[in-house]
C-alpha cells in the first residue's frame, strides 16, 4: 500500500510540474495570420519577387445590405449578376513564396484549372489584368487562384 501511494504522489507530482511549466513558459511561435483577399494584379517583379496588386470587392446580387450601403441598383448596376467594386485604386506589392501554388481558369474545363509557375503568371499579367484570390499569410503570398468572371 505504501509503494502505491508513493507512486501515486510521484505521478501527481510530476503532472502538477508539467502543468505549471507549460503554462508559464513562452512560446517562441508567432502567430499566423492567414487571409484571402480578391484583386486585379498588375505586376509582378522578379528581381524583387513582389506581386503589386489592386484589391477589390466582389458584389453580388444577393449582397443586399451591401448594395445598400453602397447605393447601387440591383436591376441597372449588376448586368451580370455581379459588379466589381474597387474603393481605391491604390495599390499594394507583396512577395511571393518561393513555392506559390498558381492556378488559372482553364478555358477547355471550367472545374479543372491550369497549374503555372510564377514566369508564366508575369506573362499573363501582361497580356491582361486578371482577377485573382490571393492567400496570404504573414505578409507573403502562399497561393493564387484565378477567379472565372463571366
Amino acid at each position: 500500500m505504501h509503494k502505491i501511494f508513493n507512486s501515486l504522489l510521484l505521478i501527481a507530482l510530476i503532472s502538477v510540474t508539467m502543468l505549471i511549466s507549460a503554462c508559464s513558459s513562452k512560446s517562441n511561435t508567432e502567430e499566423v495570420q492567414t487571409e484571402e483577399i480578391l484583386a486585379y494584379l498588375t505586376n509582378y517583379d522578379e528581381k524583387t519577387k513582389s506581386l503589386t496588386f489592386d484589391e477589390i470587392e466582389w458584389i453580388d446580387q444577393s449582397d443586399t445590405g451591401r448594395i445598400k450601403e453602397l447605393g447601387l441598383d440591383p436591376e441597372s448596376d449588376f448586368p451580370s449578376g455581379f459588379r466589381v467594386y474597387n474603393e481605391s485604386e491604390q495599390t499594394k506589392s507583396l512577395k511571393v513564396s518561393d513555392d506559390v501554388e498558381i492556378d488559372v481558369v482553364n478555358g477547355a474545363n471550367l472545374q479543372e484549372p491550369l497549374i503555372i509557375d510564377i514566369q508564366e503568371l508575369a506573362k499573363h499579367i501582361q497580356v491582361y489584368k486578371p482577377l485573382f484570390y490571393l492567400t496570404i499569410n504573414n505578409n507573403v503570398i502562399i497561393k493564387m487562384s484565378e477567379k472565372y468572371t463571366p
